[in-house]
């Protein structure tokens, strides 16, 4: 197992979402790449990836972190 697929596992995406300060209610918020009103960005835990239908973004929980801290 590589490193990233490491980080993957232990690293739960909705801690790391309410951990950076965004509001999470039944796996939804407010997106984290563009403004909006209505939350469009959804998190599955069951795959611990995420996806905005409102502007496309999305991924793995790396992939996250990334739009969080670096976008």
């Amino acid at each position: 197992m590589g490193n990233f697929d490491t980080i993957k596992d232990r690293i739960n995406i909705l801690e790391l979402a309410c951990d950076s300060g965004i509001e999470v209610k039944n796996n939804k918020a407010l997106c984290i790449s563009h403004k909006e009103r209505e939350p469009s960005l959804t998190f599955y835990p069951e795959t611990n990836s995420f996806y905005c239908y409102g502007c496309g973004i999305g991924g793995s929980v790396i992939d996250c972190y990334l739009a969080l801290y670096y976008l």
